[in-house]
């Protein structure tokens, strides 16, 4: 179902950047990344569904360190990001090097939870139904 995943790498969490393309992924793979992902150094993950289209049918992890922020593209490149119904309107830093990402508490997911929707989407290909997604 994942044909390709991207994994963004910051050496020393500065530039210049590089993407490492993973084919055909197993989910050992997507955990293992997502698991050892950094907010400076390694803050980003797509699972993309076709490897040559990198904004429509795709997940993408921001992140690390214990909070994680999920989006998903549908085909026809509409994002929703994942909401946690326990967090709050302060501002958490997700992304830390580069442009970096500020969103709310709200829009940040811990470990777990993190990989337990990655992995309904790396099953199949699919919004956890579980989740409250928002535009």
């Amino acid at each position: 179902m994942i044909a390709c995943m991207q994994v963004t790498h910051y050496p020393d969490g500065h530039g210049p950047w590089w993407t490492e393309d993973i084919l055909d992924p197993t989910w050992e793979q997507v955990e293992g990344e997502i698991s050892s992902m950094l907010r400076d150094a390694k803050p980003l993950v797509w699972l993309l569904k076709h490897r040559d289209q990198a904004d429509a049918d795709l997940l993408a992890v921001t992140g690390g360190e214990g909070v994680y922020h999920i989006q998903i593209a549908d085909a026809e490149s509409n994002w929703m990001q994942a909401v946690n119904p326990q967090g709050g309107d302060e501002m958490v830093e997700v992304w830390t090097s580069d442009q970096g990402f500020t969103t709310q508490a709200r829009f940040t997911l811990p470990l777990a939870e993190t990989l337990s929707i990655v992995k309904v989407y790396f099953e199949q290909g699919i919004p956890d139904g579980q989740v409250t997604w928002t535009f």
